[in-house]
């Protein structure tokens, strides 16, 4: 199932952390196998005050 940027950040929020978990990725493992841009993950997520944690591999705020 493709990640489509388009979808609304809280929804698209669930769905990056979910895969992430589910499927032991991290930033930018997700983007290469989904083939997602990380700036324009990063910028819209950054848009609902969330941010990448590394250390967690999963969006925070």
């Amino acid at each position: 199932m493709p990640i489509n940027l388009d979808l609304d950040a809280a929804i698209l929020l669930s769905l990056v952390n979910t895969k992430m978990r589910n499927q032991k990725l991290d930033l930018v493992s997700l983007c290469k196998r989904y083939n997602i841009d990380s700036s324009l993950l990063l910028e819209k997520m950054a848009s609902i005050d969330f941010r990448y944690v590394d250390e967690l591999k999963q969006f925070r705020n």
